[in-house]
């Protein structure tokens, strides 16, 4: 089985399984054994011994009817033959799909395995729906305990549905090298050397996601978003050098890189973190910088792109006259101040709330006695004043707001998807075209490349 069911030619849709005859025969065979044991018994005891026992097409029937439960496997005297429950036509095995041929095949081969084997299954989701795959090795799993399962696969989803498995993952090869030899020692291994590391599970993060941190042979960074986001899309571009994964929120992102980094075994892998700024003080950016998690310079990672050199780089490849960048970048800040100042109450209410939610989850107990808590949630919310909060909130976005010919004090601090659509007004395009001329932009002009990448605190890898 390690090298998978081959094939021959035969059905010009389907094929062959080059040893699936020989299967069936085992198969029967092993029937007429058991049968005959059963016999055997019977005579002996002058009667039935009990209930005839179930053989490996019994047991094979039945868990392939769990893997594929839309067909009905019918086996008969040396035939075997499917069809949907309720429909009375039937078609033979050699006119099975590709998935259902398969799954009969590694279910006979597994059966009919002599007891406690190492079993090795090279590549098992060839020809498996995804769906189907974890479903059939679970089937196997448990009817087969006295065997070792061992799979060989490139499938990260599929390697990480073995649960309670131990996984390994081969980083490299290293050819065999003849001055290597050791002086009075044994000759060099001629097949070369595999380099391979264990995997230690992380709690706070899926199995996949660690399999491929560990496969990408790159530094790693956590990275507000989810898959197919505008913050993976800019980050990708701008930390080629990086293996960049979606970690959710920001909090979600401080667990990632926390856990990940707190694996004694997983202590070669480089693992960071980006966040938004929103609104976070000096200090504690730079507690995030302690835990390696960096902030952005500005509110969120949109507005990176909505600063001078993404809006002149575009100018330029919009053919707009370098005498007019200073009116058009003059008239986005005025549009960009004026939109933003009609939210200024939402603005100034949302940061306070926000700063007050971190006051209170700040709340820390000094032991596990109830003294304690009650001293810590007095603390926690003696220093949540929604008053002076929210005084100091409208005292920065004010501030943000107080010259309307700047952009700069507003991508620092207001975090807001209209942003970018007035700038995409200015230039009568649309928000969505305006995110990927820049991206695009981003990937050939290496000057604003250049610009950029130094505004991201991650460092080099």
């Amino acid at each position: 089985m390690t090298n998978g069911p081959s094939r021959v030619q035969g059905d010009a849709v389907v094929g062959q399984l080059n040893d699936f005859g020989p299967l069936l025969n085992a198969l029967y065979a092993q029937r007429v054994r058991v049968r005959d044991q059963y016999f055997v018994l019977a005579q002996q005891a002058g009667g039935p011994p009990g209930p005839a026992p179930s053989d490996a097409l019994d047991r094979l029937r039945s868990i392939w009817m769990q893997v594929f439960p839309e067909r009905e496997l019918i086996i008969q005297d040396h035939a075997v033959s499917a069809r949907s429950p309720g429909n009375d036509s039937t078609y033979s095995a050699s006119k099975m799909s590709d998935g259902e041929r398969v799954g009969f095949y590694l279910i006979g081969h597994v059966l009919l395995a002599p007891e406690n084997l190492r079993i090795v299954i090279d590549e098992p989701e060839l020809h498996l729906h995804p769906s189907i795959q974890a479903n059939l090795w679970n089937a196997l799993e448990a009817e087969r305990p006295d065997c070792a399962f061992i799979y060989i696969t490139h499938d990260l989803g599929f390697a990480a549905s073995r649960a309670e498995a131990a996984i390994v993952v081969l980083q490299d090869y290293l050819p065999p090298n003849p001055n290597n030899r050791v002086a009075m020692g044994p000759p060099p291994d001629a097949a070369g050397t595999w380099k391979w590391r264990s995997v230690t599970r992380v709690e706070e993060i899926p199995v996949d996601v660690v399999l491929r941190i560990l496969g990408a042979r790159r530094p790693t960074v956590f990275v507000e978003g989810t898959a197919g986001s505008l913050d993976i899309a800019v980050y990708q571009v701008l930390l080629p050098d990086f293996y960049v994964v979606p970690g959710g929120n920001c909090e979600q992102v401080q667990k990632s890189v926390k856990a990940f980094r707190a694996q004694k075994a997983l202590h070669h892998v480089d693992v960071q973190g980006i966040v938004d700024r929103d609104d976070r003080d000096a200090a504690q950016i730079e507690r995030l910088r302690e835990q390696h998690v960096f902030t952005l310079p500005v509110a969120a990672v949109e507005n990176l792109l909505a600063g001078e050199e993404c809006l002149r780089a575009f100018m330029v490849r919009s053919d707009i006259a370098v005498t007019d960048h200073v009116e058009k970048l003059g008239e986005i800040a005025l549009r960009v101040n004026r939109e933003m100042a009609k939210l200024r109450d939402w603005a100034i209410s949302e940061r306070a709330q926000y700063a007050i939610r971190r006051k209170l989850q700040s709340l820390r107990r000094s032991d596990d006695t109830l003294a304690s808590l009650e001293h810590a949630t007095g603390n926690a919310i003696a220093s949540a004043v929604p008053a002076d909060i929210y005084r100091e909130s409208a005292e920065v976005i004010n501030q943000a707001l107080a010259d309307p010919t700047s952009l700069d004090a507003v991508l620092v601090n207001f975090r807001n998807k209209g942003i970018l659509s007035e700038v995409a007004k200015v230039f009568g395009t649309s928000r969505k075209m305006y995110v990927q001329s820049v991206i695009d932009l981003l990937r050939t002009n290496g000057d604003l490349w250049t610009l950029l990448r130094a505004k991201v605190p991650l460092p080099p890898a």
